[in-house]
């Protein structure tokens, strides 16, 4: 009688293990999921402030895109900010690469 109820204890054991880790993944799964909602919700919300693209020209820096497109250079962070993180060092774009430009 005593090896039947270490047997059910050990397989109650065993289920109650298996709730646990299967509760743990839940809860990380719905983690995850509520932390890729907030970013992706962030993402569509500076998508939304995007007027226009600028695709960029040999000798174009961010101040001088800036100045073209706002009248103000100083405006270059707005630009660079608007692009990451796919421009990395503002002092570093190249002809060809089209950047988002905020509304001013």
């Amino acid at each position: 009688m005593g090896s039947k109820l270490a047997a059910a204890k050990a397989a109650a054991d065993k289920a109650a293990e298996k709730a646990r880790k299967e509760a743990k993944a839940k809860f990380d799964l719905e983690s995850r999921r509520a932390a890729f909602k907030k970013e992706l919700d962030a993402r569509r919300q500076k998508g939304a402030s995007i007027g226009v693209t600028y695709t960029v020209k040999k000798g174009d820096s961010l101040r001088k895109i800036a100045k073209k497109l706002y009248g103000n250079e100083s405006k270059w962070k707005a630009i660079f900010e608007a692009n990451q993180p796919m421009i990395k060092n503002a002092d570093l774009i190249y002809p060809g690469q089209v950047l988002r430009i905020p509304k001013a």
